[in-house]
This record gives C-alpha cells, structure tokens and sequence, in this order.
C-alpha cells in the first residue's frame, strides 16, 4: 500500500472506532453496547494500529519513540474503559470523560509528535479530562438483562483470531523466514505487530467476558496464559467457558 492509502486506511480506522466507543457510551442496552464494542470499536482499534504500524516503517521511525507509546496506552486504556461500560449494567458517568480525554491526548500526540507544542496539548487534554471526571462523578445505571451467551460468543470470537494470528506466525511466518529467507510481511514484522495487538484485545475481551460471567477465579490466568500456546485460546474456549453458557 502506498503512503496514501495507509493514511486514509487509519484516519477511517479511527473514526470507526470513535463511532464505536460514542455507541457504547450512549446505548442503554448491554446487547447493543457489545455489538459495538466487538463490531466497531475492536476493528477500528486493530486497523488504525495496524496502518500505524507500516507507516512507522515506511517513514523509518522507531515504534519505542515516547509518543508512540504514549499514544498506544491512552488508546487502549480507553478501549478498555469502553470494555468495562460495555459489560456492566452501571457506570460512573466520569468514565466517557475520562475515555474520551484519553482519544483526545492520543490524537494529539498523532498530529504533533515530537514537537514540544505535544505537551502543551497533553497537559491541556489532562486538566480537561480531569475537570469533566469531576463534574461528572455519579453513577449511571443501565437497564439489566442476560446476554451471557453473547459475551460468550464475542470472546469465542477474538479467541479465534487471536488463536489464528499465533498459528499462522510459528506456522507461516517464522518457518518462512528462517528455512527460506522469504520476508511475506515485507521486512515490516507486520504479522508479528498484528498478532501483539490481537493479544492485547484477547487479554482485554477475556477479562471483561471473566467478570461479565462471574467465573471461577482459576478461570481468568489459565485464559491469559492461552494466549502463548499453540491452540490454547482455542481449547479455552471450548473447556474453560461453562458450557451452560451456550444452552
């Protein structure tokens, strides 16, 4: 993809994911937050950082420059204020303020980078959020309902992807690379990116999908450590989730 196109790619990814995070903060049915979430917020998040990703390698940047990963923690943190509200029946009201000034620091980093004016807009972003957060402090309660089987069904699903992005690294990838000398990302380590980002959402949707269900508490750390076995988000899902979930 030429720079162009990678560009558009991300500003569109971003904007999906706003639209996602607006709908999950506005909706007052948990079903309605989770089609959201899964269907708008987790691939916008995925796509922009993944655009992200090949234009840091094609402008020859490093991905450990300070606003980079500024921009990465506050966009995940808010994605992971969007997974608590999406899955519970009441929230602080402080939380989309706090989501939302945390998308506001990240696109500020985006567009000023290593200019000093990023901590000029970083500090004005914080002193905002913060303000709102305490205006807005009380709780907001949804209406209650039962969509345990579909959370259970979202988790399967990024349990799948994640569990695929591993396979096809130490399956395709890696032997490629190693007994070939064939790059198929390009010398980008794209695969290796996309396969992190798709761990950060599985760690995030396995946590949410633990507290959504009240699970056993054994439940949670042997989910995590799925993530670095061969098939193990797989069998995850298919031993660790009761199957009452599903019935």
């Amino acid at each position: 993809m030429d720079w162009w196109t990678l560009r558009l790619l991300k500003w569109i990814s971003l904007g999906v994911l706003i639209l996602g995070l607006a709908i999950v903060f506005a909706s007052c049915e948990r079903r309605r937050r989770l089609d959201a979430l899964y269907r708008l917020a987790l691939p916008g998040f995925t796509g922009a950082w993944s655009a992200g990703w090949l234009l840091l390698t094609e402008s020859s940047r490093s991905p450990t420059s300070p606003w980079i990963l500024a921009s990465l923690l506050a966009s995940f943190c808010a994605l992971h204020i969007a997974f608590v509200v999406a899955h519970k029946t009441e929230f602080a009201t402080a939380s989309p303020a706090l989501a939302w000034g945390l998308l506001g620091f990240t696109a500020a980093c985006m567009v000023f980078r290593e200019k000093e004016s990023v901590w000029l807009a970083a500090n004005t972003t914080a002193i905002g959020t913060f303000s709102l957060a305490m205006v807005a402090r009380r709780k907001f309660r949804f209406e209650s309902g039962k969509e345990e089987r579909q959370m259970a069904m979202y988790f399967g699903l990024v349990a799948w992807l994640e569990g695929a992005s591993l396979l096809f690294m130490l399956c395709v990838s890696m032997p490629l690379r190693i007994f070939f000398g064939i790059d198929i990302d390009g010398e980008s380590a794209f695969v290796g990116w996309v396969h992190g980002v798709l761990t950060l959402i599985y760690w995030q949707s396995a946590f949410s999908t633990w507290k959504g269900l009240n699970l056993r508490f054994s439940t949670l750390p042997a989910l995590l450590i799925a993530a670095f076995v061969p098939f193990g988000t797989l069998l995850g899902i298919r031993f660790l989730i009761p199957r009452q979930v599903g019935s």
